[in-house]
Protein backbone atom coordinates (compact mmCIF):
# COMPACT_ATOMS: atom_id res chain seq x y z
CA UNK A 1 0.00 0.00 0.00
CA UNK A 2 1.68 3.18 -1.24
CA UNK A 3 0.14 6.58 -0.43
CA UNK A 4 1.89 8.53 -3.22
CA UNK A 5 2.74 6.30 -6.18
CA UNK A 6 3.50 9.14 -8.61
CA UNK A 7 6.09 10.58 -6.21
CA UNK A 8 7.81 7.20 -6.08
CA UNK A 9 7.67 6.82 -9.86
CA UNK A 10 9.31 10.22 -10.33
CA UNK A 11 12.26 8.90 -8.31
CA UNK A 12 12.25 5.62 -10.26
CA UNK A 13 12.17 7.56 -13.54
CA UNK A 14 15.39 9.33 -12.61
CA UNK A 15 17.17 6.00 -12.06
CA UNK A 16 15.92 4.01 -15.05
CA UNK A 17 15.68 4.43 -18.80
CA UNK A 18 13.58 1.68 -20.39
CA UNK A 19 11.12 0.03 -17.97
CA UNK A 20 7.48 1.08 -18.00
CA UNK A 21 6.28 2.90 -14.88
CA UNK A 22 2.77 1.92 -13.86
CA UNK A 23 0.24 2.71 -11.16
CA UNK A 24 -1.97 -0.25 -10.34
CA UNK A 25 -3.83 1.53 -9.06
CA UNK A 26 -4.49 5.09 -7.92
CA UNK A 27 -7.79 5.35 -6.01
CA UNK A 28 -9.25 7.98 -8.32
CA UNK A 29 -12.30 8.65 -6.15
CA UNK A 30 -9.99 10.16 -3.50
CA UNK A 31 -8.12 12.44 -5.91
CA UNK A 32 -8.46 15.95 -7.28
CA UNK A 33 -8.50 15.36 -11.05
CA UNK A 34 -6.51 18.44 -12.08
CA UNK A 35 -3.82 17.77 -9.48
CA UNK A 36 -3.69 14.13 -10.56
CA UNK A 37 -3.45 15.01 -14.26
CA UNK A 38 -0.70 17.55 -13.61
CA UNK A 39 1.36 15.16 -11.48
CA UNK A 40 0.94 12.37 -14.03
CA UNK A 41 1.96 14.65 -16.90
CA UNK A 42 5.11 15.72 -15.05
CA UNK A 43 6.11 12.11 -14.26
CA UNK A 44 5.45 11.12 -17.88
CA UNK A 45 7.61 13.99 -19.14
CA UNK A 46 10.44 13.20 -16.71
CA UNK A 47 10.40 9.54 -17.74
CA UNK A 48 10.33 10.17 -21.47
CA UNK A 49 6.79 8.89 -21.96
CA UNK A 50 7.03 5.70 -19.88
CA UNK A 51 4.08 6.18 -17.52
CA UNK A 52 1.14 3.74 -17.59
CA UNK A 53 -1.59 5.51 -15.60
CA UNK A 54 -3.89 3.06 -13.81
CA UNK A 55 -7.02 4.05 -11.89
CA UNK A 56 -9.50 2.27 -9.66
CA UNK A 57 -12.46 3.22 -7.50
CA UNK A 58 -10.73 2.26 -4.24
CA UNK A 59 -11.81 -0.45 -1.83
CA UNK A 60 -10.79 0.72 1.65
CA UNK A 61 -13.71 2.29 3.61
CA UNK A 62 -11.29 3.60 6.25
CA UNK A 63 -9.39 5.61 3.63
CA UNK A 64 -12.62 7.15 2.37
CA UNK A 65 -13.64 8.07 5.91
CA UNK A 66 -10.27 9.71 6.53
CA UNK A 67 -10.67 11.81 3.39
CA UNK A 68 -14.27 12.66 4.23
CA UNK A 69 -15.54 10.90 1.10
CA UNK A 70 -18.53 8.60 0.65
CA UNK A 71 -17.38 5.04 0.05
CA UNK A 72 -20.82 4.19 -1.32
CA UNK A 73 -20.46 6.57 -4.28
CA UNK A 74 -16.89 5.57 -5.14
CA UNK A 75 -17.68 4.11 -8.55
CA UNK A 76 -19.54 7.20 -9.76
CA UNK A 77 -16.85 9.43 -8.24
CA UNK A 78 -14.12 7.42 -9.95
CA UNK A 79 -15.84 7.82 -13.32
CA UNK A 80 -16.11 11.59 -12.79
CA UNK A 81 -12.41 11.87 -11.94
CA UNK A 82 -11.36 9.71 -14.90
CA UNK A 83 -13.44 11.85 -17.27
CA UNK A 84 -11.89 15.03 -15.87
CA UNK A 85 -8.35 13.63 -16.20
CA UNK A 86 -9.13 12.64 -19.79
CA UNK A 87 -10.24 16.18 -20.58
CA UNK A 88 -7.07 17.60 -19.06
CA UNK A 89 -4.80 15.24 -20.97
CA UNK A 90 -6.68 15.81 -24.22
CA UNK A 91 -5.73 19.48 -24.10
CA UNK A 92 -9.03 20.92 -22.93
CA UNK A 93 -7.60 21.91 -19.55
CA UNK A 94 -4.49 23.54 -18.16
CA UNK A 95 -2.13 20.55 -18.15
CA UNK A 96 0.90 20.96 -20.44
CA UNK A 97 1.43 18.34 -23.09
CA UNK A 98 2.26 14.75 -22.19
CA UNK A 99 1.99 13.20 -25.67
CA UNK A 100 0.38 9.78 -25.70
CA UNK A 101 -0.44 9.58 -21.98
CA UNK A 102 -4.17 9.69 -22.70
CA UNK A 103 -3.69 6.45 -24.67
CA UNK A 104 -1.80 4.86 -21.76
CA UNK A 105 -4.60 5.03 -19.21
CA UNK A 106 -5.96 1.90 -17.50
CA UNK A 107 -9.06 1.20 -15.42
CA UNK A 108 -9.11 -1.55 -12.77
CA UNK A 109 -12.62 -2.95 -12.89
CA UNK A 110 -14.45 -6.25 -13.04
CA UNK A 111 -18.04 -5.03 -13.18
CA UNK A 112 -19.96 -4.92 -16.49
CA UNK A 113 -20.63 -1.22 -15.97
CA UNK A 114 -16.94 -0.51 -15.34
CA UNK A 115 -15.82 -2.51 -18.37
CA UNK A 116 -18.37 -0.69 -20.54
CA UNK A 117 -17.17 2.67 -19.22
CA UNK A 118 -13.55 1.85 -20.01
CA UNK A 119 -14.45 0.56 -23.48
CA UNK A 120 -16.44 3.67 -24.33
CA UNK A 121 -13.51 5.92 -23.38
CA UNK A 122 -10.79 3.91 -25.10
CA UNK A 123 -9.15 3.07 -21.76
CA UNK A 124 -7.39 -0.22 -21.07
CA UNK A 125 -8.84 -2.63 -18.52
CA UNK A 126 -6.95 -4.11 -15.56
CA UNK A 127 -8.60 -7.39 -14.56
CA UNK A 128 -7.63 -9.16 -11.36
CA UNK A 129 -10.08 -12.06 -11.38
CA UNK A 130 -8.91 -15.37 -12.94
CA UNK A 131 -12.39 -16.75 -13.56
CA UNK A 132 -14.82 -17.31 -16.43
CA UNK A 133 -16.92 -14.27 -15.49
CA UNK A 134 -13.95 -11.95 -15.81
CA UNK A 135 -12.98 -13.61 -19.09
CA UNK A 136 -16.49 -13.03 -20.45
CA UNK A 137 -16.25 -9.37 -19.45
CA UNK A 138 -12.95 -8.99 -21.29
CA UNK A 139 -14.40 -10.70 -24.36
CA UNK A 140 -17.22 -8.16 -24.35
CA UNK A 141 -14.73 -5.35 -23.91
CA UNK A 142 -13.01 -6.38 -27.14
CA UNK A 143 -16.26 -5.98 -29.07
CA UNK A 144 -17.05 -2.55 -27.63
CA UNK A 145 -13.66 -0.88 -27.14
CA UNK A 146 -13.17 2.50 -28.74
CA UNK A 147 -9.76 2.31 -30.40
CA UNK A 148 -7.30 -0.54 -29.91
CA UNK A 149 -8.37 -2.89 -27.06
CA UNK A 150 -5.92 -3.16 -24.17
CA UNK A 151 -6.65 -5.74 -21.48
CA UNK A 152 -4.20 -6.61 -18.72
CA UNK A 153 -4.60 -9.69 -16.55
CA UNK A 154 -3.22 -8.89 -13.08
CA UNK A 155 -2.04 -12.02 -11.30
CA UNK A 156 -0.48 -12.59 -7.89
CA UNK A 157 2.60 -14.75 -7.38
CA UNK A 158 3.40 -15.49 -3.72
CA UNK A 159 6.78 -14.13 -2.70
CA UNK A 160 9.31 -16.95 -2.80
CA UNK A 161 7.17 -19.12 -5.09
CA UNK A 162 8.99 -20.72 -8.05
CA UNK A 163 8.65 -18.46 -11.07
CA UNK A 164 8.83 -21.58 -13.21
CA UNK A 165 5.26 -22.37 -12.14
CA UNK A 166 3.94 -19.19 -13.78
CA UNK A 167 3.80 -20.36 -17.44
CA UNK A 168 1.65 -23.35 -16.55
CA UNK A 169 -0.74 -21.24 -14.50
CA UNK A 170 -0.97 -18.66 -17.27
CA UNK A 171 -1.56 -21.29 -19.95
CA UNK A 172 -4.81 -22.33 -18.27
CA UNK A 173 -5.97 -18.86 -17.26
CA UNK A 174 -9.52 -18.14 -18.54
CA UNK A 175 -8.58 -14.52 -19.37
CA UNK A 176 -5.54 -15.45 -21.44
CA UNK A 177 -7.26 -15.32 -24.89
CA UNK A 178 -8.39 -11.75 -24.22
CA UNK A 179 -5.32 -10.33 -22.48
CA UNK A 180 -2.85 -8.11 -24.31
CA UNK A 181 -0.71 -7.67 -21.19
CA UNK A 182 0.19 -9.70 -18.10
CA UNK A 183 0.83 -7.81 -14.85
CA UNK A 184 2.50 -9.92 -12.16
CA UNK A 185 2.35 -8.91 -8.51
CA UNK A 186 4.49 -10.50 -5.82
CA UNK A 187 2.66 -10.79 -2.49
CA UNK A 188 2.35 -10.42 0.44
CA UNK A 189 3.82 -7.00 1.10
CA UNK A 190 5.01 -8.25 4.50
CA UNK A 191 7.47 -10.66 2.87
CA UNK A 192 11.13 -9.73 3.02
CA UNK A 193 12.91 -7.85 0.26
CA UNK A 194 15.04 -10.86 -0.68
CA UNK A 195 11.94 -13.01 -1.30
CA UNK A 196 10.34 -10.38 -3.55
CA UNK A 197 13.59 -9.82 -5.42
CA UNK A 198 14.07 -13.53 -6.07
CA UNK A 199 10.51 -13.82 -7.41
CA UNK A 200 10.87 -10.80 -9.68
CA UNK A 201 14.21 -11.98 -11.02
CA UNK A 202 12.70 -15.36 -11.84
CA UNK A 203 9.80 -13.71 -13.67
CA UNK A 204 12.19 -11.43 -15.57
CA UNK A 205 14.26 -14.44 -16.63
CA UNK A 206 11.12 -16.14 -17.97
CA UNK A 207 10.05 -13.00 -19.84
CA UNK A 208 13.46 -12.77 -21.52
CA UNK A 209 13.64 -16.47 -22.38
Amino acid sequence: MLPSPLVLLAAVAARTSTIRLGTAVIAAALEDPMRLAEDAAVVDTLSGGRLELGFGAGSDPAAFARYGRDHGTRHADCTAVVDAVCRELEGDGLVPGAPGLRERMWWATGSPAGVDAAAARGIGVLSGRPDEGAAAGLAGYWTRASGTPRAAACRIVPAGAPAADLPGRWEGDPARPWATHLVVQTQPAAAGFAAHLATLRGIAALACA
